[in-house]
């Protein structure tokens, strides 16, 4: 089973990660590049992509359907 992605808040940028990794998988300055590296590994890997403010809530998840 394949471990949802999360987009996290880091010191100076984004965070892409699997969940429940303790390191990250890349690192962004801007969110938007984040969503949008985020969401296409997501698609590859069909799981989730669930993105954090900086207080820790999750305030967008984006689902990827099943074929």
């Amino acid at each position: 089973m394949s471990c949802n992605y999360q987009i996290l808040p880091g010191r100076s940028g984004w965070h892409l990660k699997s969940e429940g990794a303790g390191t990250a998988i890349s690192h962004h300055e801007s969110l938007d590049e984040a969503v949008r590296i985020g969401s296409a590994a997501a698609r590859r890997r069909n799981v989730d992509l669930l993105v954090q403010d900086e207080d820790g809530e999750v305030r967008r998840v984006d689902c990827v359907e099943a074929n």
